[in-house]
């Protein structure tokens, strides 16, 4: 290196460099002491990182359990999976369940709603008729003489009900079993519906209307031209202001939602909806183009034939964002006569050519088209010579295919018609039926003529739970796995009959949960007796370097007193009177250096006996309770300290609150705090100060008179050893980091003591070598006047 200072030895023998490295390391002592105080500090500051990782990982066993959801688990069971097996998640309640899968199901027609079973269906002076068969070979005439009386929704169904006794009567060997009823379907608008139920079972026993002038929309859909409103915000009267029409083209019985997008006005501005049906799981949006002309209809096309008119008022009616209302849509079939409760999808088979490639379907240019669920299907351009094969790839790369698979089927007769063309929908349910299929542009006559025949037919999956509903009706779902009829239970239907689905607690799963906690919890104990062992010789004296790195440090000792003290205190808001108040009584014991013992056997007995005390006593929240029934908790926030507290509130003769105090248990009203009345709702009062700040208390009843209770806002343990956590190991006032932070600052210190020493060392080298070097030049002056005195002496002879 240029400067550096070298020594040859060359003068005077001596290897002065070696010297000078024996002397700098000599002087290296103190650095070298320094160096090792610093091990030890950065050995403390690791210990504390991995302490504070350890302690992570309880947390993370107790955020497993925090929520009643996380910490249930569930296990179940079908007493006969040929007919149904079963999947749940935390949330299913355990129970036992009867599940029957419908082997033939009753045809059920229903009329338009109205809005009571009174209203008048024929007004006097009329007669109407309603011819149909019932199902079972026999044709019922139902004459509705109206010529004196009205005749109301009830009166109907009773004249069809004395139209199938008289044929009874007129024909003994040919009874008919149909059944009309007038109930209501609960909803909100024009609920009222008449309904006729067939005698017989199976797909060969429809009702089939043959004629209906009664206005009871018996062989047709309807719309109910009202709208509910669900939520308005805006000025605009929505009910007065929206109807619905058109004609509707569905198979099913549905409500349509729509919400409105932003704000608007009517005819000012463009509005945008988004629309729900929930039976074919669609979502879109329409938009109510802007018409600045007062009191005109603005007419938007919705789906399935369904329309609505909005009329623009006096150009002063705001809709806001969020505002939704909702149609009812109306098919006369509630329930099919089916011979299976299975869903099915739809399949239509062509009547079949010779082949599947060689064949033109068509000769000329032409066009397929169909709808499915009720919506047309744009048509398809087919070319002119296309085969089999290739109409079948047309229609599955339509864009607009709508959920329909095309395929080629052999039927293996070797006959002319034995390639058939298959359509078949994608989805089951009765909802989505393949109808309206038109092929007459082709000019093949052997496609063109032949017809499409329904070989499976969309049908709803009918099921009982536990014999519900009553009679012939059953619930329906459009799709073989059911998700909506057991809360937190997948159902999947293989076949028709019974089976018994049994939901439990899983408490193996639970307790492994539990088991997990205990086992990051002994970790970390574990590792805290480690590190803060004192080894003892035979005469009772501590032996250097084998005791645990951190004896005596306050901050592992605070740790290890938090976590002994949580394993054996209440849970925060858990009051004597509570059945469950220590770990101990759920199979938990500290036993030798802090280890905890954990009894599963116990923990599983209090899971069956009182799963949801248990579950709540890790899982409570801030969840609170009063102790009188006019005096209700209502809620908290994330500054309400969980506790016991007292409370007192006057109520006046109106049940509204006139004052109210509350203070912690075990003190005195002088020592707590008021409670803040709602001026807009005086039955509720809320903490604005105090421990309790941001609970809330209603008042749901009584006289006038001072309600005296108490109130118990719960933290369970898995929460209290959040609190727990924080306090040692929170980024900025946690115990463990601030000693961290106190070791990372000694660290720094050593550093620079040692940096100061190292520059002190290299200036000692230096000072060295200089005094070396000018040694070094001496004894090479002195020996070469040496050599000179003895070249200048005589020589010896």
């Amino acid at each position: 290196m240029s400067g550096e200072i070298s020594f040859s030895g060359l003068a005077s023998g001596i290897d002065f460099d070696s010297m000078v490295k024996q002397l700098v390391e000599a002087e290296k002592f103190q650095a070298k002491r320094l160096e090792s105080w610093k091990q030890e500090w950065v050995d403390k500051s690791s210990a504390l990182d991995e302490l504070s990782t350890k302690m992570m990982s309880v947390g993370q066993a107790m955020e497993k359990i925090d929520t009643a959801t996380k910490f249930y688990e569930r296990t179940s069971s079908s007493s006969n999976t040929d007919v149904a097996s079963v999947a749940v998640d935390s949330t299913a309640v355990p129970g036992s369940y009867k599940l029957e899968v419908a082997e033939k199901s009753n045809h059920i027609l229903a009329s338009k709603g109205f809005l009571t079973a009174d209203t008048v269906v024929v007004q006097a002076g009329n007669i109407r008729t309603i011819n149909l068969d019932d199902g079972e070979g026999n044709t019922i005439n139902v004459v509705l003489d109206a010529t004196t009386n009205d005749l109301t929704l009830n009166n109907v169904a009773a004249e069809i009900e004395n139209a199938v006794t008289s044929h009874n009567i007129a024909n003994p060997s040919s009874m008919s079993h149909l059944h009309a009823e007038v109930s209501s379907d609960n909803s909100s608008l024009d609920s009222f519906r008449l309904k006729l139920h067939g005698g017989a079972e199976g797909s060969n026993a429809s009702i089939v209307i043959n004629t209906d002038d009664s206005g009871l929309n018996l062989n047709q859909n309807s719309i109910q031209s009202s709208v509910e409103v669900i939520k308005s915000n805006g000025t605009a009267d929505i009910g007065a202001h929206v109807t619905a029409g058109g004609n509707y083209t569905g198979f099913m019985n549905k409500r349509i939602t729509f919400t409105v997008m932003k704000n608007g006005t009517l005819g000012n501005d463009a509005i945008e909806l988004k629309y729900y049906d929930p039976v074919e799981n669609v979502s879109n949006t329409v938009t109510v183009p802007q018409n600045a002309t007062a009191n005109t209809d603005i007419t938007v096309q919705i789906r399935q034939g369904t329309e609505l008119t909005f009329n623009t008022g006096a150009l002063d009616q705001d809709l806001k964002a969020g505002d939704s209302f909702a149609v009812d849509l109306f098919n006369p079939n509630i329930q099919l006569a089916q011979d299976s409760g299975l869903a099915q999808t739809e399949r239509e088979v062509h009547s079949g050519i010779g082949d599947a490639d060689k064949t033109a379907v068509t000769t000329s240019d032409a066009t397929f088209s169909y709808s499915y669920a009720g919506v047309a299907v744009p048509p398809i351009s087919v070319p002119e010579n296309t085969s089999l094969n290739g109409l079948a790839k047309l229609i599955n790369q339509d864009p607009d295919n709508p959920g329909v698979i095309a395929s080629v089927i052999n039927d293996g007769s070797g006959s002319a018609n034995s390639y058939h063309l298959a359509i078949t929908g994608k989805n089951s349910g009765s909802a989505f039926k393949i109808n309206d299929i038109d092929f007459s542009s082709f000019s093949n006559g052997v496609f063109k003529n032949g017809v499409f025949q329904e070989t499976q037919s969309a049908k709803n999956a009918l099921i009982k739970v536990d014999g519900y509903p009553a009679g012939d009706q059953y619930l329906q779902s459009n799709s073989n796995l059911i998700t909506d009829i057991i809360e937190g239970a997948s159902l999947t239907l293989k076949s028709v009959g019974s089976a018994d689905i049994t939901i439990t607690n899983d408490t193996d799963a639970m307790t492994a949960k539990m088991k997990e906690f205990v086992d990051a919890y002994n970790d970390t104990i574990e590792y805290v007796n480690e590190i803060t062992k004192v080894v003892l010789n035979d005469n009772d004296e501590a032996v250097t370097g084998a005791s645990g790195i951190l004896v005596g440090n306050y901050g592992v000792t605070m740790v290890e007193g938090e976590l002994m003290s949580f394993i054996g205190r209440r849970p925060v808001g858990f009051n004597s009177n509570e059945d469950l108040l220590l770990m101990m009584q759920l199979g938990f014991k500290t036993g030798d250096k802090g280890i905890l013992e954990f009894d599963e056997k116990v923990f599983k007995e209090k899971l069956i006996e009182n799963p949801d005390e248990t579950v709540n006593f890790f899982t409570a929240d801030k969840a609170g309770s009063t102790t009188n029934s006019e005096i209700s908790f209502s809620g908290s926030t994330g500054l309400t300290k969980a506790g016991v507290y007292n409370y007192s509130i006057t109520v006046n003769a109106s049940g509204e609150a006139v004052g109210g105090r509350y203070w912690k248990d075990g003190e005195t009203s002088a020592d707590g705090w008021d409670l803040s009345i709602d001026s807009s709702n005086p039955k509720f009062l809320t903490a604005i100060s105090g421990d309790a700040v941001g609970m809330a208390l209603q008042v749901v009843g009584g006289t006038a008179q001072t309600y005296n209770g108490r109130v118990s806002i719960k933290q369970g343990k898995a929460h209290e050893y959040d609190e727990t956590v924080d306090k040692l190991i929170d980024e900025n006032e946690g115990t463990i980091k601030v000693l961290l932070k106190n070791y990372e600052d000694i660290i720094s210190n050593i550093d620079k003591k040692i940096e100061n020493e190292l520059t002190r060392v290299k200036q000692v080298e230096k000072r060295l070598k200089e005094q070396f070097a000018r040694l070094e030049v001496k004894m090479q002056e002195t020996n070469s006047r040496m050599e000179r005195m003895q070249a200048s002496m005589p020589k010896q002879v």
